[in-house]
């Protein structure tokens, strides 16, 4: 994303990443949404995304990184799986 990484007054670097929803059976991307790290973080942004979305009787599949605990942690969510 051109214009995507800024330095800050601090001397580091802002970045801003994208979270996207795909659906594989429908074959296209369903939500999508930017955020600067700094400011928040991917696990946030992509439960936010699924928050939005009835997910009953669907499986969602990630990155490790959303693998380290159960995702919603309430009964509708379930251990990460591996296969």
């Amino acid at each position: 994303m051109r214009g995507s990484i800024q330095p800050t007054a601090g001397g580091g670097t802002a970045f801003i990443a994208q979270v996207t929803l795909y659906s594989a059976a429908l074959g296209v991307a369903i939500s999508q949404a930017c955020y600067a790290t700094g400011e928040s973080h991917e696990r946030a942004v992509l439960r936010q995304l699924l928050g939005e979305l009835d997910l009953e009787g669907v499986l969602i599949q990630a990155d490790a990184l959303h693998t380290q605990r159960p995702f919603f942690g309430s009964s509708r969510s379930r251990e990460p799986t591996s296969s």
